[in-house]
């Protein structure tokens, strides 16, 4: 076998990107339940919950939106983490056999600068509603205080991340129960007061654009946010696993963590008008509750950004970085905490995280569904079979590229974000529709493109094993 097919040097230093060995995974479907339940129980995904009521949402609306949308995202998410246990490689490293190696580099880019910021956004939420707990135990609030509680909360995520994956399975092991316990209480805690399953601002037009935009952003869009790293933690586990045991087990650690949170939220937010602000749905809703949700936020916060600090550091190795793993986790790490350190300054995040969302839709859902049909399809031996995993690899495969890129500026026209509004939107009342043209328009270039290139290569094997 060549290990320069996939673009490796064969070195120690690719070594984390190469297979996980057989004998040493040891991931079971719990484990891949622990991972992204851990993953989004998050301060964030209150606030996003939030997000359709501020906008003018009832509560019936909110829920309907963004329980059906993360029943039809999770699938896409859940399909996902499956070349990785087929192949036992990182996200970055399988999507060269769509991408070509070269060619991938585009799209690990993209995600390198996904977990960097959601690493920062996340501990900016995760710090906020700390200091503003400290500050009601007696500790006031400064920029020190900010600034330690930011130090601690990254030292920590960081050191579990770049010990490695078996830190971050036991740590999850442990958590996820005492989170969902946590989350038991503060669920009660969020419909113990007065709360309208109706009673909503918008109404018509307006109201079907704004459940069009929160099906895409607190819906559909989050478990796609997550694709680009899902095989980087199901490649531990062994190949003898069936895929739909790690489908289901996938499926619903990501469906129940971010809906239950994204309810919550939005309860709070219905009964209290906290707005987007975590702090104050944390301090208002639950005061008896504060020391508890001090160790919730703080041990989400940790389990999520675990994530982003290690696949993070995939993603610069996947780059052709000569680091150690804990070389590369620890520069994504440093760099997301000046991103925390900066947001401190900013008030318009919750903006800035619904913009990151939109804009996450318009290149992620491409990529997802090139990389569904290259495994149910077009690279079925390598991604689902685990099969000829080094044969060799053009440097761009330009069938995926072209329908990548076609497919991800084609979602503007049905975009909406903060700083554009696609013309489609405007004429729907602001419905943001761009990960149906993404999933759609991908879709069909993508089967045409590749099945000539198929055929192509098909006829060229004819031709060298005919001729004499």
């Amino acid at each position: 076998m060549s290990e320069k097919a996939l673009g490796f040097a064969g070195t120690d230093d690719m070594k984390e990107l190469q297979p996980v060995p057989e004998d040493e995974r040891k991931g079971t479907a719990i484990d891949q339940f622990s991972i992204w339940m851990g993953a989004n129980i998050s301060v964030t995904n209150w606030a996003l919950g939030a997000l359709p009521i501020i906008l003018g949402l009832s509560l019936w609306d909110a829920i309907l939106m963004m329980v059906l949308g993360n029943l039809v995202g999770a699938v896409f998410f859940a399909l996902t983490t499956l070349p990785g246990k087929n192949t036992g490689l990182t996200a970055m490293v399988s999507t060269r056999y769509s991408f070509g190696t070269k060619g991938a580099l585009s799209i690990t880019l993209l995600q390198l600068i996904n977990t960097i910021v959601w690493l920062g956004i996340n501990t900016y939420f995760a710090v906020n509603v700390a200091v503003e707990i400290l500050n009601q135990l007696g500790i006031g609030k400064s920029f020190f205080v900010y600034f330690l509680s930011s130090l601690f909360i990254f030292a920590v995520q960081v050191l579990v991340a770049v010990y490695g994956f078996r830190l971050i399975q036991r740590f999850d092991r442990v958590i996820v129960p005492l989170m969902f316990l946590m989350m038991l209480v503060m669920t009660w805690f969020a419909f113990d007061n007065p709360v309208s399953m109706t009673e909503g601002k918008l109404t018509g037009g307006e109201r079907f654009g704004m459940m069009a935009l929160i099906f895409a952003a607190a819906g559909i869009g989050w478990p796609l946010s997550w694709t680009t790293w899902a095989a980087d933690y199901s490649r531990h586990v062994p190949r003898s696993m069936s895929n739909g045991k790690l489908f289901w087990a996938s499926y619903l650690g990501m469906f129940v963590a971010t809906v239950w949170l994204e309810i919550v939220g939005a309860a709070i937010a219905q009964s209290m008008g906290t707005g987007l602000d975590p702090a104050a749905m944390v301090s208002q809703t639950i005061p008896g509750f504060v020391l508890p949700a001090l160790i919730l936020i703080f041990l989400g916060t940790v389990s999520t950004n675990v994530l982003n600090v290690e696949s993070g550091g995939l993603s610069i190795l996947a780059m052709g970085a000569k680091l150690p793993r804990w070389g590369a986790g620890l520069i994504n790490g440093l760099i997301g905490f000046v991103i925390c350190i900066l947001s401190i300054y900013f008030e318009a995040i919750s903006g800035v995280m619904h913009q990151w969302m939109l804009t996450l839709i318009l290149w992620m859902t491409p990529w997802t569904v090139i990389t569904i049909m290259d495994l149910l399809y077009f690279k079925k031996d390598q991604l689902m079979n685990g099969q000829r995993l080094y044969d060799p690899l053009p440097a761009v495969r330009w069938s995926a590229l072209a329908s990548w890129f076609i497919g991800s500026v084609a979602s503007l026209l049905y975009a909406n974000t903060p700083l554009y509004t696609g013309p489609f939107a405007k004429m729907s009342f602001g419905a943001d529709f761009s990960w149906v043209i993404g999933i759609g328009l991908t879709a069909v270039l993508y089967y045409a493109f590749a099945s000539i290139e198929k055929n192509r290569s098909a006829s060229v094997m004819l031709q060298e094993t005919t001729t004499p």
